[in-house]
C-alpha cells in the first residue's frame, strides 16, 4: 500500500507539512507561520526549484535590488551552479504580478495558480508585535523551529535568521517573506538542491496520501454495501430537513445525534488543588440534572462520565461544545484546564512572563490531572453516588489526544525520540517541535495509565514519535480517532495514519475531515486587546467538525463507557456517509486496518 510504501523508503514515518500552502493558524496566519518558520528554504527555493529544473537554461545575470546602503540579492546554489536572484525583481512581482528578465525564466514555468501562491507569500503580513516574536522565537519550541531553514542556508550563524526576522518585523513594512529576505546578509546562499530534495519528498507524500484516502474511501464503499439496505447513492447529500429519520440499518427511532438532547445540567467550576505535586487547576463539570429514560438502564443507576483534556495553548472553553452535548444527553462530561500548557502558559510567554509555550513536565502532569480530577470526584458523597466513576471515558484533541493516550497505557518512548528529533525531519512533521521537548524530561518510566480509563476519543493527536508503537501498541481499549486531510502540524500520512495503525485496540474507528486545521488561531488579536486575561486566541472548529464530534462521540460514548448496545448502527460506515457535508466530507471508517 502506498502508506507502507513511503514508511519503507523513508525507513520510518515522515512528514512534510507543505502539502500545500494553505494554512492552518486562521488559513492565512500559519501560512505566515511557515513562512517564518521555513522562510526562504522551504517556500520559495521548492518554487524555483521546479521553474529552474524545467527552464532549459538557468540566469547567470541579475538586476540588482537597491536595499539601503547596499546592493544585495540571494544567491541560489546548487552542487557548484550559482544562480543570483534579484530581490529587485521579487518586489515588482510582489507589488504589481509582474515577471522582470531577472525572475521570468523562474516563475513563468509555473502554472498561474503557483505564481500566485507565491506572490501571496511574498505579501502577506504577519501581524505580531516584535517584542511577542521576539519572545517565541527565543523559547525552546522557537529555536527549533528555525533550526530547519537555517541548516539550509550556507554559512550562516547560529542566531542569525533569528536576529533577520526581528529586524524585518521592526520596520514600518512588518514582518513579511519579501522583507526578511531584504534583510538576509548580502549574498546569502540558500541550498537550493536540498530544498529541492525536500519539495520532491513532499510530492510523493502528498501522492501517497491521495493514494491512502482513495484506499479508505474503497473500504467505507464495501463496508456500506455489505450493510445498508437501500443504495448508497441514496443516502448521500440527504437535505437537513431529511436527517430527523435515518434510513436502514439505523434504529427505526432514531434520533438526529447532533440536536441536543432533552436532560437538562448544571455546569459546576471545580478548584482542585493537589498538594502532592503542589499543583493548583481547575476543571467544569457538566452535570445532568434530569434522568431521561434514554440515557438511564435499570441495573446501572450512576450517569456515566467523560473526560476532556484541551490541546496546547487552548483552554477549558475550547471543548465546552461537547461538554454541554454530552450532558443534554445525560451524559457528565467534566473539562480540566491543564496549567504549564493552558492559554495563559502562551500568554505568559508571549508577554515575557515564561520562558515557552509550554513547561516539560505537562506531558507528565497533565495525566495526573484527569487522575487527581477522578480522586476528587471519589471523595465527594453527592458526586460519588450520582456518577460512574470506575468506567470513564476521556476525549482529548492535539496534546489532549496525547493526555489520552497515557492514561490508557501508553508511555512515552525516549529511544524513538533520539531517533527523530533531527532538525531534517522538522521540515516534515511540525509536530515534532512539540514531542521532541518531553527530551527534557529525566528519562525514566513515568506510570501514567489509570484503570479508570475505560474508552478514547482522539481528535488530532500528538503521538507518533513520543509513544512511538510500542507505547501507542500497548493502548487495548476501544479508540475513536479523528484527523483532517489538512492538518499540516500533524498532517495524515505520516503522522496520524501511523499511529492509529499502531494502536493494539481491538475495535478502534477512524474518521478523516476535509479542509480542517489543526488549530484555529488568532493571533492578530494580540495586537488589538488591552486585556490579555480575556483574549480568546484560538477559535472554534467549523460547525461541520462540531456535528461530527457531537454525532459520533455520543454513539461511541453510549456504547463503550455507558454500554448502551443499542447506539453501536450509529457507529457504522453509512451512517458516517450520511452525517458528511461538503465542505468538510467526512469519512468515517470503523474496524479500520491500514
Amino acid at each position: 500500500m502506498a502508506l507502507q510504501r513511503v514508511a519503507k523508503r523513508q525507513g520510518k514515518w515522515r512528514v512534510n507539512p507543505r502539502r500545500r500552502p494553505a494554512g492552518v493558524i486562521d488559513v492565512r496566519a500559519v501560512r505566515s507561520l511557515r513562512l517564518l518558520a521555513l522562510v526562504v528554504a522551504l517556500v520559495m527555493p521548492p518554487m524555483l526549484g521546479k521553474a529552474i529544473a524545467q527552464t532549459p537554461v538557468a540566469a547567470t545575470e541579475s538586476a540588482e535590488f537597491q536595499h539601503p546602503g547596499s546592493t544585495r540579492r540571494l544567491i541560489l546554489t546548487y552542487g557548484t551552479l550559482q544562480v543570483p536572484l534579484s530581490l529587485e525583481a521579487l518586489e515588482t512581482f510582489s507589488r504589481s504580478g509582474q515577471l522582470m528578465p531577472a525572475l521570468s525564466p523562474y516563475l513563468a514555468a509555473l502554472d498561474p495558480q503557483l505564481q500566485h501562491q507565491f506572490r501571496q507569500q511574498l505579501r502577506f503580513r504577519l501581524g505580531l508585535e516584535r517584542s511577542q516574536l521576539a519572545q517565541f522565537l527565543s523559547s525552546p519550541m522557537g529555536e527549533l523551529l528555525l533550526s530547519v531553514p537555517e541548516d539550509l542556508l550556507h554559512g550562516s550563524q547560529p542566531g542569525l535568521l533569528r536576529q533577520v526576522v526581528l529586524q524585518a518585523a521592526a520596520t514600518p513594512e512588518g514582518l513579511t517573506l519579501l522583507n526578511v529576505i531584504r534583510h538576509l546578509p548580502q549574498d546569502t546562499r540558500v541550498d537550493l538542491k536540498q530544498a529541492m530534495q525536500l519539495w520532491q519528498e513532499q510530492q510523493a507524500i502528498a501522492q501517497a496520501t491521495r493514494q491512502q484516502l482513495e484506499q479508505i474511501d474503497r473500504q467505507i464503499e464495501q463496508q456500506i454495501e455489505q450493510s445498508v439496505h437501500r443504495p448508497v447513492g441514496q443516502l448521500n447529500n440527504q437535505p437537513s430537513s431529511a436527517i430527523a429519520t435515518p434510513p436502514a440499518p439505523f434504529p427505526s427511532d432514531s434520533r438526529d445525534l447532533r440536536q441536543p438532547g432533552e436532560s437538562r445540567f448544571e455546569k459546576q467550576t471545580l478548584q482542585l488543588d493537589d498538594a502532592k505535586r503542589d499543583r493548583r487547576f481547575q476543571a467544569d463539570l457538566y452535570l445532568p440534572t434530569q434522568a431521561q429514560a434514554q440515557t438511564q438502564i435499570a441495573s446501572q443507576p450512576q450517569t456515566p462520565l467523560i473526560i476532556l483534556s484541551h490541546g496546547l495553548g487552548a483552554d477549558r472553553q475550547s471543548q465546552s461544545f461537547f461538554a454541554r452535548h454530552l450532558a443534554s444527553h445525560g451524559i457528565a462530561a467534566a473539562v480540566v484546564q491543564h496549567p504549564g500548557s493552558d492559554s495563559h502558559q502562551l500568554q505568559a510567554m508571549l508577554q515575557g512572563k515564561t520562558q515557552d509555550v509550554l513547561d516539560v513536565s505537562a506531558f507528565v502532569e497533565r495525566p495526573r490531572d484527569v487522575s487527581y480530577l477522578l480522586d476528587a470526584l471519589e471523595r465527594r458523597n453527592d458526586l460519588q453516588r450520582r456518577l460512574r466513576l470506575n468506567r470513564v471515558g476521556v476525549y482529548g484533541h492535539s496534546l489532549g489526544a496525547y493526555t489520552a493516550l497515557a492514561l490508557a497505557g501508553a508511555k512515552i518512548n525516549f529511544g524513538q525520540l533520539k531517533q527523530d528529533c533531527q532538525p531534517r525531519q522538522y521540515a516534515f512533521d511540525l509536530s515534532l517541535i512539540l514531542q521532541c521537548r518531553a527530551r527534557d524530561l529525566p528519562q525514566r518510566d513515568y506510570h501514567l495509565q489509570d484503570s479508570r480509563v475505560v474508552a478514547l476519543l482522539l481528535f488530532d493527536p500528538v503521538s507518533r514519535s513520543i509513544l512511538g508503537q510500542q507505547g501507542l501498541g500497548a493502548v487495548r481499549v476501544p479508540v475513536l480517532w479523528g484527523g483532517s486531510d489538512a492538518d499540516v502540524l500533524t498532517p495524515l500520512l505520516t503522522e496520524q495514519l501511523p499511529a492509529f495503525s499502531h494502536l493494539g485496540s481491538a475495535e478502534k474507528y477512524l474518521g478523516i475531515i476535509e479542509a480542517v486545521q489543526h488549530v484555529n488561531l488568532k493571533l492578530d488579536r494580540l495586537t488589538t486587546t488591552q486585556n490579555w486575561a480575556e483574549t480568546k486566541l484560538i477559535d472554534a472548529k467549523p460547525e461541520a467538525f462540531q456535528n461530527y464530534v457531537n454525532a459520533l462521540g455520543l454513539a461511541f460514548t453510549q456504547v463503550y463507557v455507558a454500554e448502551r448496545s443499542e447506539y453501536r448502527p450509529y457507529l457504522s460506515a453509512s451512517y458516517g456517509r450520511w452525517l458528511s457535508q461538503s465542505p468538510h466530507r467526512l469519512r468515517f471508517l470503523p474496524q479500520a486496518h491500514l
